[in-house]
């Protein structure tokens, strides 16, 4: 049975096994689930007044649940969600069938971090710039 805990702390280097942002009372909240001595600990981050982030609730899934499989980092989950907020989502972004294995998903997605910074797209921000 896994156990979890929370934690006041998280390191870029540490597995990762979710990130999620929400809003929640006017202000955008990020949680991450770090694996710690084969334990889930929950790291939760207040980003700021909802007023600035107009993306929606996100996602994203760094393991594999069912199997306990790690394959994602804090540091690699929070540029998903960054680029996520700042560029939006791509049609073609993460291109993996959907039975594809973790390793695949982790391959579509180093391969779109890889198109977008060579620049081969044209984003759009969907965050307000700060005043």
């Amino acid at each position: 049975m896994v156990t979890r805990t929370t934690t006041f702390a998280v390191n870029n280097d540490e597995p990762a096994m979710l990130l999620k942002e929400f809003n929640k009372d006017g202000s955008r909240w990020q949680t991450v689930h770090v694996v710690r001595n084969d334990e889930i600990a929950e790291y939760t981050e207040k980003l700021g007044p909802t007023s600035l982030y107009e993306f929606g609730p996100i996602n994203i899934i760094g393991g594999n649940p069912e199997t306990g499989e790690i394959i994602e980092t804090v540091g690699s989950l929070r540029d998903v969600a960054n680029d996520l907020r700042f560029y939006g989502n791509s049609d073609d972004a993460y291109d993996a069938e959907s039975g594809a294995t973790s390793e695949q998903w982790v391959a579509a997605y180093h391969e779109e971090r890889e198109r977008r910074e060579k620049g081969n797209r044209i984003w759009s921000p969907v965050t307000k710039p700060l005043l």
